[in-house]
């Protein structure tokens, strides 16, 4: 065996067929950039002389690639290196995306996924919920392993402590490549490989507070839900706003009800008794439903908003009808579905070849009445 076959690192192994050996290594030479797209590559001859292999095994390599997209055969000029677009519109891939629930938040995650398939020419999504039922999560995961499907979206329960990291491992030992969307692995540090794609709730909440100083206010209070994975993030991006404001906490939590079940009024007017009777002149709330169940409580009392008390709401979910339209802070749904359908698409074509994906989307501002901001503009 010559060194400069070795070089070329196209040699089979004894282990596999020899043409599928001999498409791998051609195939991780493509997805490495070794050979860049429209490039020629070599000739059968060129590799009959190079591996030592037979014509029929070289053919058969070729094809394989050919079939996968990744190459085109052009009769009379040779064999080149497929563009990105080929590629896509002749690989049909089915995409598995498991989220907690198909409305409101999620609704717009699957169609951010779905329209980035579509777009791509790369195939469909078959979606499953589990309506944050933790027993009804793995029949859902098992039924779209048992579909067949090439890669998978989720958005998993993800508990922190042994049974998150159970929960991790499970999840990097399914057959199918797996991008994690709004959830991330990177709190069991450096061992958490696994692609995602998130918001940035901190940064979202800190924002919302950097918004309400710059309009005056030194008293800013933070109404939250619990129970939810964004809770915990807006949270900790308040707390950063107060140290780097110098602001005194104000924390109201809302909290004794499942995710998928939206508190009633009621559970609303205590908070809204501490707000009115405090020195508190604007407040961060999550989310949108409960900030208008403030405003319903408080205006009838002759709260005004935004003049006394200046609202914020995260979510952007129907921020926009309440009684006075809320300014709010919006998380990229939508943008999060595409990227994490990209980040898939990417992984399924390229396997361990490309840089491990783990992104962070920060939320914007999205301002109307309830801050003051027009009225102070205008």
């Amino acid at each position: 065996m010559s060194s400069s076959k070795r070089a070329a690192g196209l040699l089979p192994t004894s282990k596999d067929l020899k043409y599928v050996s001999l498409a791998d290594s051609m195939r991780q030479s493509i997805l490495a950039g070794s050979w860049p797209m429209g490039s020629k590559l070599p000739t059968e001859k060129e590799l009959i002389t190079t591996t030592g292999l037979s014509l029929t095994t070289v053919r058969r390599a070729f094809q394989e690639l050919v079939d996968e997209g990744l190459v085109d055969r052009k009769r009379g000029a040779g064999t080149f290196v497929a563009s990105w677009r080929a590629r896509a519109q002749r690989q049909q891939r089915s995409i598995g995306v498991l989220t907690p629930e198909i409305r409101s938040y999620y609704n717009h995650v699957i169609r951010g996924v779905q329209d980035q398939l579509t777009k791509a020419g790369a195939g469909t999504a078959l979606v499953a919920t589990y309506d944050w039922q933790d027993d009804v999560e793995k029949v859902a995961l098992d039924q779209l392993l048992e579909s067949g499907v090439d890669g998978l979206i989720l958005a998993p329960s993800m508990p922190h402590g042994e049974e998150g990291r159970a929960v991790l491992q499970r999840l990097h030992q399914l057959p199918v490549p797996v991008v994690l969307a709004e959830r991330s692995a990177q709190w069991v540090g450096p061992s958490g490989r696994m692609e995602h794609v998130i918001s940035d709730h901190p940064g979202g909440a800190y924002d919302a507070i950097a918004h309400l100083v710059a309009l005056g206010h030194s008293r800013i209070g933070l109404v939250v839900r619990t129970g939810s994975y964004t809770s915990v993030g807006v949270a900790h991006g308040y707390e950063l706003a107060c140290a780097d404001f110098d602001l005194e906490p104000w924390v109201r939590e809302l909290s004794g009800h499942h995710a998928a079940n939206p508190l009633p009024q009621s559970a609303v007017v205590p908070t809204a008794d501490d707000l009115q009777h405090s020195d508190i002149t604007a407040v961060l709330v999550f989310g949108d439903r409960e900030a208008q169940l403030l405003q319903s409580i408080l205006l009838p009392r002759g709260v005004k908003v935004p003049s006394e008390l200046a609202m914020v709401s995260y979510d952007d979910e129907n921020a926009e009808f309440a009684l006075v339209p809320l300014t709010a802070i919006a998380p990229p749904k939508y943008q999060l579905g595409q990227l994490a359908a990209d980040i898939l698409l990417r992984r399924m074509r390229s396997g361990p070849l490309i840089p491990l994906e783990q992104i962070q989307l920060r939320p914007a501002l999205v301002i109307r009445d309830s801050c003051g901001s027009r009225t102070a503009t205008t």
